[in-house]
């Protein structure tokens, strides 16, 4: 694991978020228009994982403190974990072949899963403490993995995401954008209020956050399972992922 003990500047953290988006960009380029089922089930899985071992950490955290934040911030990667591990599944097979329609599943998935947890980490900036009312937070979470169950079952009757020629639909672009915004505006709200506060687990928190709204502009970019976007959004899950464990890692060494 790599563990950067440096201090950057702000300025230096937007160069390096924007090169590593364009390098995997690049690195995406080729498998252009190439979907290769297992290795992008084991990237979603094996970022998904990651996603989950950081959330039941944060989880434990929010309970010893009683800590809104940290709640939040747990729930919120508990559900991006779950997420990239069903549709990691779904790539795998599990769920029946690539199809429109399990495509058109997948990304309802990922715009209500990424949306759930998006929104929990712009609500993770607070310094409040847990309240009574908390585990209708954690209830809501069990009642979101049925809703997506629902989903599955009644997927014949959502709105399609795509047109005619693999086209996307302005409806799916919007949804995105949604969440691509909240993911930005809340790491530009750590940004500005931790960068400075000589705490290097912000900083990757910061970092991380960073990385999972470009992550979405690439799923916005992408058209087709299998395009150089797709793979580049695959790629910067799995860098997430490794930000969210140097997060970790730092917040255990700052205690």
């Amino acid at each position: 694991m790599f563990l950067v003990s440096a201090k950057p500047s702000l300025g230096k953290l937007v160069i390096f978020i924007v090169v590593l988006h364009f390098a995997l960009q690049i690195i995406g380029t080729s498998f252009r228009s190439i979907e290769i089922p297992l290795l992008g089930a084991l990237l979603y899985i094996l970022g998904g994982g990651v996603d989950l071992l950081v959330a039941s950490h944060t989880l434990k955290r929010a309970i010893q403190e009683k800590s809104q934040r940290y709640m939040y911030m747990g729930v919120a990667l508990w559900l991006l974990g779950l997420t990239f591990v069903l549709l990691g599944l779904g790539l795998s097979g599990l769920f029946g072949g690539t199809t429109v329609a399990n495509v058109n599943l997948a990304y309802y998935m990922l715009i209500i899963g990424g949306g759930m947890a998006a929104l929990l980490f712009h609500l993770s900036h607070t310094e409040n403490k847990l309240k009574s009312g908390t585990h209708w937070l954690v209830a809501g979470t069990f009642l979101m993995i049925i809703f997506v169950g629902a989903l599955y079952k009644f997927q014949a009757l959502l709105p399609s995401l795509y047109i005619a020629n693999n086209v996307p639909t302005l409806f799916r672009q919007q949804l995105l954008t949604i969440i691509l915004i909240l993911f930005c505006t809340a790491s530009a709200r750590f940004a500005i209020d931790y960068w400075e506060k000589n705490s290097q687990a912000w900083r990757w928190y910061v970092i991380s956050l960073g990385i999972l709204g470009l992550m979405v502009l690439d799923f916005m970019l992408s058209q087709v399972p299998g395009d150089e976007f797709s793979w580049a959004a695959r790629l910067m899950h799995v860098a997430v992922s490794l930000g969210f464990i140097q997060y970790l890692w730092w917040e255990k060494q700052e205690r």
